[in-house]
């Protein structure tokens, strides 16, 4: 919470879609919320969310693929003894 007396913790909720992030409430002291620009924060957070989530979505995507490359790096070593062994036998 944000000027309204505690603070965020671990475990709120930020979005509203059970995520877990910190919650973060804009409530000023007087009680009143962002006001006029409520349409602008609204959308500011959700273009943040949804930057996010592209963001870990690119991240496991970046993930996967090293994992990948790391397979197929592993079946070509795997496969190092077989060719070395067919030049020295058509050699």
């Amino acid at each position: 919470m944000v000027l309204g007396g505690g603070f965020a913790r671990l475990g709120d909720d930020l979005f509203g879609g059970g995520d877990g992030f910190l919650r973060l409430d804009f409530a000023h002291a007087r009680g009143g919320g962002p006001g006029a620009f409520a349409g602008a924060f609204d959308d500011a957070v959700a273009r943040w969310a949804a930057h996010r989530r592209w963001h870990l979505d690119w991240r496991q995507a970046s993930r996967d693929a090293d994992a990948a490359l790391t397979a197929a790096t592993s079946r070509l070593t795997d496969l190092t003894p077989v060719v070395e062994q067919a030049t020295v036998t058509q050699g």
